[in-house]
């Protein structure tokens, strides 16, 4: 399938920072962080046939529950305002 300039450029953005990181993010760490449409990122992502390379989505990542070895208690304390 032959994409257009833009989605090449996007492409390429999506392969550099994923390939920085060795593979290890899912397509919504990606939209993010490149500030870009998750819907946009999957789709290229698709046409390129690297999903397989990306970590894939699981509830546990989205769960409100804390990862406390990945999150300080400071980190925390900063979103959660301290209310007497």
């Amino acid at each position: 399938m032959k994409c257009s300039p833009q989605t090449e450029a996007l492409a390429y953005r999506i392969w550099a920072l994923a390939r920085s990181r060795g593979w290890d993010m899912h397509v919504g760490q990606i939209a993010s962080e490149l500030e870009v449409d998750s819907a946009r990122v999957r789709r290229v992502v698709q046409v390129k046939g690297w999903q397989p390379r990306l970590r894939s989505n699981t509830a546990a990542e989205f769960s409100p529950v804390f990862n406390l070895a990945a999150v300080s208690l400071r980190d925390i304390e900063k979103e959660v305002p301290y209310v007497r």
